[in-house]
């Protein structure tokens, strides 16, 4: 059989998606999504933060878990600023 002829697997990447209050933060392969704001593109990964249909760019990376590490850094942030304004 030819290599022309063999049948590949393409590996998707698995999400990593948090939410605090009405924002989402997610950890994207820019590599396998499309339809992302052009400055995502930039790195290999991306975090996005979106607010109702509203998204931006948090963090861009060569590699997956630093991006995670900026996700949960921004989520923490979001934690503060929201208990914060509940006092």
């Amino acid at each position: 059989m030819s290599d022309e002829n063999k049948k590949t697997t393409v590996r998707v990447s698995s999400a990593y998606t948090r939410v605090v209050g009405n924002a989402k933060l997610d950890v994207v392969n820019t590599k396998q999504q499309t339809g992302l704001p052009k400055k995502a593109y930039n790195k290999k990964w991306v975090v996005l933060m979106t607010k109702g249909n509203r998204t931006t760019v948090v963090a861009q990376t060569d590699k997956k878990y630093p991006s995670i590490d900026a996700l949960l850094l921004k989520e923490k942030e979001l934690k503060a600023a929201e208990a914060k304004k509940d006092e």
